[in-house]
């Protein structure tokens, strides 16, 4: 479980970032301090430096580059990792462990060895009794001397073995300390460790043992040693199991050649160096836990809410194919044609057309004795079937004399005046045609609205008729609709196949996603030219109903070098560019651009994205946040450090903080302050 502490964790020349982090990971620490010395290669490579940052961020740690390696300090912060540089030192790796003992034996030693091998060599080794060591004791330990070897006879089916010289004590003495010298050889070789002491009452007991590194030999035991492996059968009876075994004299050690002593010393040198090395590092470490734990200070940090702000129509500088390449620009040449399609139409269903209109007669008669005038454009309106007004429209300014009255003795006879009318139909077509008596009011323009049922005036009149319909065959939009989305099918597919072709010649590829106009334009029937002849609303014979649709439209794209993916990463390099250089984005802010389309409009190239947080920083304060946060709060005062991080929170980098309540003075260093983000 990952803990709100800080531990420090050397890195060591060899590492990995996989490596490294096994151990940053292995302390438990929400915050770790890299101590990293000169040399360390893999830190010196930005590549480096990115995997450990993604590693960290994967695993929610936060990490600290310590480096008095300019080049560890370039990398780690190209990764936006936090760095600490020490200058006035040298941060060094551990010196590397002493080579095994065991080398560089002088010559002499080296004869001696060949001359015990050339003893095994022979088969007689078997002549040879070995005798355990003693067993370790618990009290103290220091080097002794090798097993003891020591000739034994050997039997024969046959007689008895001549009897031989008898070897004197010289011999005996020499031959141990033979068989001593080749022990303590062979544990220099093999690396085992020397066999502990006995304790000191049977030490006391037992008598002092010779150490190889002591015997001096002579140039008569030089001659001796040579003959090893050639002793007689006399000789190994000569040291029957029998004869009591004599242990050698005690000869005071000889004075150590320097060359014999230098090395064992150099050696122990070696050695105590690294181990007080690793004492100094392991000193620090907990040195540097006990001052985090007992001296540090936590500080709460709220952030502020990452919006996303939209990038819409950012258009992008553009360079030809041969000019040198650019991270700033995108490497396409345009390149453009006229595209036309034609297809033929027909106009399949008919429809009913008024092709006159309904006209007639009317009488108008005057009940009052005064004339009256009805002009021209007067409304007579008759009511139809389904009770539907249909008005009609007097052609002639008409006026009606007034009635007369005559006495005639027993009778008064009062005559009507009587007027007739022309009126043809307002609208064309058979609805026009009315049944007789079928008017209804009379609307004079400017004038009065007057009912002909009961009044002054009344109308008679014979059924109106004359408008007929007739079946046309006229080019609407729907018909043309019918024939639009395959000519445009047809005109995409053309396009494209010239513009490929005009690609090829140049020796690129077409990108399909910046011809334009492209589909998404064509379904929403855009970027295109459309002429219908003849034109919609023309009425065609019913022997002739065809018509011509033609589309047509100037297309343009882009022509490029490489693979899709080798253009949408010039687009990636070229957005982020254009954001930075327009402030947009900034590196170390943990926000990143994304791109959600493009297109090509004939003479720009367009990009529409975003600049929202950035997932691999998570929900982690960005290395230009946390290096304010610590400069308004290292060293200060309660109340600077209220201010300086009030600061931030009204420039929007934080969203509020809390202090924790009982520090005046807040620490100088940054491994003392602790960050959490709430």
């Amino acid at each position: 479980m990952i803990t709100d502490e800080t531990a420090i964790v050397l890195a060591l020349p060899d590492d990995t970032a996989e490596s490294l982090m096994a151990r940053v990971r292995a302390t438990h620490a929400a915050n770790v301090q890299i101590l990293a010395p000169e040399g360390t290669s893999f830190l010196q490579r930005v590549a480096g430096t990115d995997a450990l940052r993604e590693l960290a961020a994967a695993a929610g740690i936060a990490l600290t580059i310590i480096s008095s390696d300019p080049a560890i300090l370039k990398a780690a912060r190209q990764s936006r990792l936090t760095t600490i540089e020490v200058t006035g030192a040298h941060v060094q790796a551990p010196a590397p462990p002493p080579p095994p003992a065991g080398e560089d034996l002088p010559a002499e030693d080296l004869e001696f060895l060949a001359a015990l091998d050339e003893l095994a060599a022979t088969g007689k080794v078997d002549d040879l009794e070995l005798f355990e060591p003693p067993k370790p004791a618990p009290a103290e330990t220091r080097p002794m001397a090798a097993p003891v070897t020591r000739p034994i006879p050997t039997t024969t089916s046959g007689a008895a073995a001549p009897p031989a010289q008898a070897m004197g004590d010289d011999d005996l003495e020499f031959f141990d300390a033979l068989d001593d010298l080749a022990a303590a050889f062979e544990q220099e070789r093999t690396g085992a460790p020397p066999p502990p002491i006995p304790p000191v009452r049977e030490a006391v007991s037992q008598a002092p043992r010779v150490r190889p590194e002591d015997i001096q030999l002579s140039a008569a035991e030089q001659a001796r040693a040579s003959q090893i492996g050639q002793r007689s059968d006399a000789d190994r009876a000569q040291r029957a199991p029998t004869q009591p075994r004599r242990e050698p004299a005690v000869a005071p050690p000889p004075a150590p050649t320097p060359r014999s002593a230098s090395q064992p010393a150099a050696r122990r040198q070696s050695r105590l160096a690294t181990i007080l090395l690793v004492v100094l590092v392991v000193m620090i470490a907990i040195f540097g836990v006990f001052l985090i734990v007992t001296r540090s200070t936590t500080v709460v940090v709220r952030l502020p809410a990452r919006e996303t702000t939209p990038i819409t129509g950012l258009a992008l500088p553009m360079i030809p194919v041969t000019a040198p390449s650019s991270n700033g620009a995108v490497a396409a040449d345009p390149i453009g044609t006229t595209v036309a399609i034609s297809l033929r139409g027909e106009v399949t269903d008919g429809v009913m057309t008024p092709v006159s209109s309904a006209q007639g007669s009317i009488i108008l008669r005057n009940l009052n004795t005064q004339p009256i005038t009805i002009p021209a454009g007067s409304e007579f309106v008759a009511v139809g079937p389904n009770n539907q007004p249909i008005p009609f429209i007097s052609e002639t300014d008409v006026t009606v004399p007034g009635a007369v009255t005559t006495n005639r003795g027993n009778q008064i006879i009062t005559t009507l005046g009587e007027a007739q009318v022309r009126i043809i139909a307002r609208s064309p077509g058979s609805a026009s045609n009315v049944p007789a008596n079928s008017i209804r009011e009379l609307r004079i323009p400017g004038g009065p609205t007057i009912n002909l049922t009961g009044g002054v005036l009344t109308i008679v009149h014979d059924a109106i008729g004359g408008g007929a319909d007739e079946e046309v065959f006229v080019i609407k939009e729907s018909d043309v609709r019918r024939y639009l989305a395959e000519a445009l099918t047809r005109l995409d597919q053309e396009a494209r196949r010239q513009l490929d072709g005009l690609a090829l010649a140049r020796n690129l590829r077409l990108e399909p996603t910046t011809v334009s106009p492209s589909r998404a334009e064509l379904e929403q029937l855009a970027g295109f030219e459309q002429i219908v002849d003849p034109p919609i609303g023309t009425s065609l014979p019913k022997d002739n109903r065809f018509f011509t649709l033609t589309v047509q439209a100037n297309y343009s794209g882009l022509a490029v070098n490489g693979d899709p993916a080798s253009f949408q990463r010039q687009l990636a390099d070229a957005f982020n560019a254009q954001l930075i250089q327009n402030g947009q984005l900034r590196p170390g802010d943990c926000k990143a651009a994304v791109i959600n389309g493009w297109r090509w409009d004939g003479a720009t190239l367009r990009v529409d994205g975003a600049v929202g947080p950035d997932p691999a920083c998570g929900n982690e304060l960005d290395p230009a946040t946390r290096a304010a946060i610590q400069n308004a709060v290292l060293g200060r005062t309660r109340a600077e450090a209220e201010a300086g991080l009030q600061a931030l929170v009204a420039n929007g980098r934080l969203a509020g903080f809390t202090l924790p309540p009982d520090v005046d003075r807040f620490p100088g260093w940054s491994w003392q302050l602790r960050i959490r983000i709430e």
